[in-house]
């Protein structure tokens, strides 16, 4: 690759930037009532992200509360704002949930949900097989 080929990729690589940046500006300024009346606090809004999937622009939005009780506080708030009802992801995995709110325009999750009522986390024991490559030694040739 020679230097001119290197610098025109670097200003396309620039001009692409500045066009999605300027997308997601226009996102935001367009959404920007809508989001300023989402709950939101230093601790527990952790970023806005602006997304064009299939050319349709959404926000989303993380919050990372510190327990389960505040996470519940925000689930109420967005509802209110956002007037739709959160749904529950859960991870098997780790035992995580995160309520989630989706609409057109701007999704929202938020950490350290909690199960519906009369629901608990309980830990699963998993026994799985796995697999392994054994192949037979070598023989050694005698002298």
């Amino acid at each position: 690759m020679n230097v001119e080929t290197k610098i025109h990729q670097l200003k396309r690589g620039l001009e692409y930037a500045a066009t999605e940046f300027a997308k997601d500006l226009a996102l935001f300024q367009e959404l920007q009532g809508e989001l300023e009346k989402l709950p939101g606090t230093e601790e527990t809004l952790g970023d806005m992200t602006g997304y064009h999937y299939k050319a349709v622009p959404f926000v989303r939005v993380n919050y990372y509360p510190d327990t389960g009780e505040k996470a519940e506080e925000i689930r109420s708030a967005v509802q209110v704002v956002l007037k739709v009802p959160a749904t529950r992801e859960f991870v098997p995995s780790d035992g995580t949930m995160t309520y989630v709110f989706t609409t057109p325009r701007i999704n929202v999750y938020i950490t350290k949900g909690r199960p519906s009522p009369a629901c608990v986390i309980e830990p699963v024991t998993v026994t799985k097989t796995e697999y392994k490559i054994v192949c037979p030694e070598p023989e050694t040739a005698e002298a």
